[in-house]
């Protein structure tokens, strides 16, 4: 098991985080990622 895990951020059109796209028919309830922040459109 690796003791650190490194996630870094690249230009590109694959988005690693769900968050960050541009999402428009979302229900408000829902969370872009575990135990984050609900959905705001």
């Amino acid at each position: 098991m690796p003791k650190e895990v490194l996630v870094v951020k690249s230009p590109g059109p694959a988005l690693a985080d769900p968050a960050e796209f541009e999402w428009i028919l979302l229900q408000k309830w829902l969370r872009m990622r575990p135990l984050g922040p609900e959905y705001q459109g």
